[in-house]
């Protein structure tokens, strides 16, 4: 049995594949950086707060107050901030057909063709929408669920995680 998936890179599947990433391959980097600037906007605010009170409003607490809110807003906004970043790599709806045979996984996007095979992915994810194959840290092909036009999403966990020799890793969003 084989599979096959449609796709079209877009918003909303750049930030899915970036929380999926940072809820499983990245989960440690993630934690600690989005954790570092939520950390650093709350102390910040705080600070500012108290220097308020005690020196009234000077440059440096309108300093405090800014650069603590921009840390606070960013820790919250990282999965938009790493998909934006990722965006500006990527054409506009960029189009992507998968190929899943019993050897191995073929790409083809813009004229061009990849092939993996299984062994090259390092983990997989699975959202409630979407399937990512990681081949590292930071790349990896996502794969919408609505986008199956051959092979069922419900039938694709198990016959990727068997390939792959993988866990499939649950990831809520």
């Amino acid at each position: 049995m084989g599979f096959e998936v449609k796709t079209v890179l877009n918003a909303e599947a750049l930030i899915a594949y970036q929380k999926m990433a940072g809820r499983s391959v990245l989960k440690k980097r993630t934690l600690v950086l989005r954790g570092s600037l939520i950390l650093a906007g709350v102390m910040g605010l705080t600070l500012s707060a108290v220097a308020l009170g005690a020196a009234g409003m000077t440059l440096f607490v309108m300093l405090g107050i800014l650069l603590s809110a921009l840390c606070l807003t960013m820790g919250g906004m990282w999965y938009n901030y790493t998909a934006g970043k990722m965006a500006k790599k990527t054409p506009a709806d960029f189009q992507q057909d998968f190929f899943f045979g019993e050897e191995n996984m073929a790409a083809v996007a813009g004229g061009r063709q990849l092939s993996h095979g299984y062994g090259d992915f390092m983990a997989v994810a699975e959202s409630e929408g979407y399937f990512v194959l990681f081949l590292d840290p930071r790349s990896g092909y996502i794969l919408p669920k609505n986008g199956f036009v051959k092979g069922r999403p419900e039938e694709f966990g198990a016959f990727i995680g068997e390939k792959t020799g993988k866990r499939v890793t649950p990831v809520k969003l």
